[in-house]
This record gives structure tokens, sequence and C-alpha cells, in this order.
């Protein structure tokens, strides 16, 4: 809810500048000045912004604050298209999952666990964004659900892009006495994250060329020949790419 009242006893810069101050009620547990300030001022330009620290309206229970224009066309503005809102802080988070799933599954997981409120966006490789409301994050944190899915995180300073991608690395002249999981996994380890070999290589439909799926950081193109070793034995083989279908 959102009321105006015409302030004739405080000036601005100016005696002929009157401040038109708005009552901002119905906010939420995470908003402070700062963000009180930030947010108005997409409807004009705030001079000042302020929440009481220890109050809460008769009318909602909520926190509530003012915010005060200098000019009457702004705050009518902002009258006419927020009134009625619930005004939520919102919180953006930049976190890696600790194993792959997709976004539509780890919504749901969420939404069992009563987090439907985040919204959750992919950003490249494992890497998601996630944004709610201050409560919902620290609802998140305390009951340390973070852990559950995801091994890194920290909060969105604005700044946030690509460092991760799917590749599938096709090997090829591998020898047949090391064809296993385990041997594919310490390959794709040396270039990023082991994530999985397609079907094709486990059941062993060919030996011509394995794929193994791998997260990595390594952007130019992998083109490469590389020694392993089987027992006693060292093997030469080739090592190239493609891009991963897999997306999160």
């Amino acid at each position: 809810m959102i009321n105006k009242q015409r302030n004739k006893n405080r000036e601005l810069g100016s005696k002929n500048q009157p401040l038109f101050i708005l009552f901002i009620d119905n906010l939420s547990k995470g908003v402070d000045q700062g963000w009180l300030r930030k947010t108005f001022n997409n409807y004009g330009v705030v001079k000042d912004a302020f929440i009481p620290s220890c109050k809460r309206s008769k009318r909602t229970g909520s926190k509530f604050g003012f915010v005060r224009y200098d000019c009457h066309v702004s705050a009518g503005v902002t009258i006419s298209t927020s009134n009625g809102l619930k005004w939520v802080a919102y919180r953006n988070v930049v976190a890696k999952l600790y194993k792959l799933i997709s976004i539509n599954d780890l919504k749901v997981q969420m939404a069992g666990m009563g987090l439907d409120n985040i919204d959750i966006k992919a950003i490249g490789g494992r890497s998601v964004i996630l944004t709610c409301s201050s409560r919902e994050m620290e609802k998140l944190i305390e009951e340390k659900c973070f852990q559950r899915w995801f091994y890194e995180s920290k909060s969105w300073n604005g700044q946030a892009a690509c460092t991760e991608r799917f590749v599938w690395l096709c090997c090829y002249g591998m020898p047949l006495n090391g064809w296993s999981n385990n041997f594919f996994k310490s390959i794709g380890e040396s270039w990023g994250s082991f994530i999985s070999t397609d079907e094709s290589t486990m059941k062993m439909s060919s030996f011509a060329e394995a794929k193994i799926l791998i997260a990595t950081n390594i952007f130019k193109e992998i083109d490469e020949w590389i020694i392993v070793e089987v027992g006693e034995k060292s093997y030469c083989g080739g090592l190239g790419y493609k891009l991963g279908n897999r997306a999160i």
C-alpha cells in the first residue's frame, strides 16, 4: 500500500520545491533502505528513503518505510503502477551443482521442501543462478538445503558469465584391456570434471571410439595425442572433442 502526502514544511534546494512523501507499507523482512531507494529510483529520482527499524505497520503487521520525491509526476507514477504490491527484496545467488540434475527436476525437489518461490536459470555447465526473496534464501540456507544440491555458491554482484561447458571427449585408439569406466574417468579428469561415459561406450558396441562427457573450463579446441598406461604397457591414442549436448 502506498499513500502520498505533500510536505509543505520541508525544503530541498529551493523554497519553492516541496517534497512528496510516499508511505510504503507491506515491506518484506529483507528490504532495507538501500534497496528501497534503488527500487523506487525506477520511477523517478528519490531524494530520500527511510525505514523505521523497530516499528511495524498497524494495518499489515509488516515493515514500512517512506520515499521522498520532489516531483509530483514521479510520485503519481509510483502510486499508479505499484500500489497494492508486496514489496520484497530479491537476492541472486550463483551456484554450482553438486551433481547433474535438470532445472525442472531441481525445481520439483525444492518445491517438495516448501521452496517453491525460487527461480532457477542455467548459466552454463553446472552453474545456475537462483533468484528469490531474502526470506526464501534465508530458509534455504537455514535448512542447509544448499549442501544437498550445490557445493559452491556466492552472491551475485551484478557480474556473471558462463565459465564452464559440457564437452564430449572422443577417444581413439584406446586399449581394449583398459576399457572401463574408471579408465575413462581418469582420462576425463585430466581435462575437467568427469560426468559420464556414453551408453554405447559402456555397452562396448564398438571399440573404434569412446566418448567421455566432461565439464571443463577449457574453451579452446581439444585435439591431442595422449599416452595411456595399462599395466606395464603404454599406448598412444588420439583425443578430440565435440560440444556436449547435455543441458541442465
